[in-house]
């Protein structure tokens, strides 16, 4: 049966507004949603470049932070930084400001007077280069002859219960173990720059430390705790 030209326009137009609309809703729905999704996905992009440039600055950080101790004998010296040179020969520079605190021969303060060429000292402050420490704290070093003065870097292994004894492992040769006796008069600075006592080291801390040795004993001078 042929359909009257009337009728067949009618047909066409019903189906198109029946029809058409909802399909060119779901098109653009379907195109809103594409775009979202790509906008999400560089919104995301961007938060994860951020965080890790973030992530990247924050280890920056910390590595400028980290907490080191140098021993060496005063080599030259400015307004603002020493040099000192250890017992390997290497030089390292040593800055420090108003804020540096001096300790001078048996615990006495000391000033950027007493930093002359020639002393033997214990630098603590935090890393910037490898071979440049902020100072933050610089203590002398009695020593009865500098031949038998030694430092090391090291871990707390053990720790005597009877005697002021600690065992240290060094840093850079874990194999081997070091027994030194602390004193009354050794010299020891806790992590957060308050002076401590043998009581407050315990094992698993992170020590520098300068002894002497004493007939068949080593013996603490100064003591550090790092971290």
């Amino acid at each position: 049966m042929k359909l009257n030209r009337p009728l067949g326009v009618f047909a066409v137009l019903f189906f198109v507004v029946s029809f058409g609309t909802p399909l060119v809703s779901a098109y653009e729905s379907q195109e809103a949603t594409v775009a979202a999704k790509t906008v999400d996905e560089k919104i995301q992009g961007i938060r994860d470049e951020v965080k890790k440039a973030v992530e990247e600055k924050l280890q920056e950080v910390i590595d400028q932070e980290t907490k080191k101790g140098w021993v060496g004998i005063i080599k030259s010296k400015d307004k603002t930084a020493l040099v000192i040179e250890d017992k390997q020969g290497n030089q390292k520079e040593i800055l420090y400001d108003n804020d540096t605190t001096i300790i001078g021969a048996s615990r006495k303060a000391a000033t950027v007077d007493d930093l002359v060429i020639g002393k033997n000292i214990l630098a603590m402050g935090y890393l910037q280069t490898t071979k440049i420490l902020d100072g933050r704290r610089i203590l002398f070093i009695e020593e009865e002859s500098k031949s038998e003065v030694y430092s090391v870097i090291g871990v707390i292994s053990d720790k005597s219960s009877e005697t002021k004894l600690i065992a240290v492992i060094p840093s850079k040769d874990k194999e081997r173990v070091v027994e030194i006796n602390i004193e009354t008069k050794t010299g020891i600075t806790l992590d957060n720059d308050k002076k401590g006592l043998y009581e407050d080291l315990e094992i698993g801390q992170k020590i520098v430390i300068v002894f002497s040795k004493r007939s068949t004993d080593n013996v603490a001078k100064v003591l550090r705790v790092i971290s």
